[in-house]
């Protein structure tokens, strides 16, 4: 096998050998692989987001779940509220 010196090997063929190709085919070379990297893009970014809820019985468990642990916390905010109002009724007596 011949190496000739600053020639970049790409499979059988040598960049000095695409660089001979006609203006034509290197168009069509290129709008294909441009076309190729496009479609690439458009399907990953069409890939399915994992966080959607797709069904409505989901979106609506979702939402209980929300409207619960809104509840919780207010409901928690409260009883620790009251337990340093005690501590402190305590500390004074």
């Amino acid at each position: 096998m011949e190496y000739e010196a600053g020639a970049l090997n790409i499979g059988r063929y040598r960049i000095t050998d695409v660089a001979d190709m006609s203006p034509a085919l290197a168009t069509v070379l290129g709008v294909i692989v441009t076309a190729f990297i496009v479609g690439l893009v458009w399907a990953v970014l069409r890939l399915p987001d994992a966080a959607k809820l797709r069904s409505p019985a989901a979106r609506e468990r979702a939402k209980r779940r929300k409207e619960s642990q809104k509840r919780q916390k207010k409901l928690r905010s409260r009883r620790e509220s009251l337990q340093r109002k005690a501590a402190r009724r305590e500390d004074t007596t």
